[in-house]
């Protein structure tokens, strides 16, 4: 087994503080009614924001998520696709004990000049998870019901982060 680079992350010191729906929309501005029997596919984009509280020594995660849906047409076997058919905005806190050991700040408030990888990669997969759970539960009733957010490597939010 390789070994791993040496770093002060500790698990028992980060801590959820919040997790809340900011908005959701599911039919997004198509004025069509789709069953979820009709959807034939379904893409998820997944983006994270990431901003960092020195004083709080808290870090928010807000994640961006659109579902894209394609839907046979009426008896045919042609698709449609139909872009933003689902919409969230979910965000997280979490307070961090040893905050000064793994961000260290530029100068600015919400933009250090480096943080610890293993820290934001656990926290990326902690409120990926739970966005997981939380939209299983809120589409419920909905066209998009049973559309799961697949299992991923929070390294590749991580990864679409830093592109950013």
């Amino acid at each position: 087994m390789p070994k791993s680079k040496k770093t002060p992350f500790k698990s028992n010191k980060v801590h959820l503080n919040d997790a809340r729906i900011l908005s959701f929309n599911v039919g997004g501005s198509s004025e069509i009614y789709v069953a979820p029997e009709e959807i034939s596919g379904i893409n998820f984009q997944v983006k994270s924001e990431e901003s960092f509280n020195q004083l709080e020594k808290r870090v928010r995660i807000i994640l961006n998520i659109i579902v894209d849906i394609l839907i046979n047409e009426n008896e045919s076997s042609e698709q449609r696709l139909i872009s933003e058919f689902g919409k969230y905005r979910i965000g997280f806190s979490f307070l961090v004990d040893n905050f000064d050991e793994l961000i260290h700040p530029s100068g600015e408030m919400e933009s250090p000049a480096s943080v610890d990888g293993t820290l934001v990669t656990h926290l990326l997969a902690i409120a990926y998870a739970t966005a997981r759970g939380m939209i299983l539960v809120k589409t419920t009733g909905t066209s998009l019901e049973g559309a799961i957010l697949p299992i991923i490597d929070p390294s590749e939010l991580l990864d679409k982060a830093l592109e950013n």
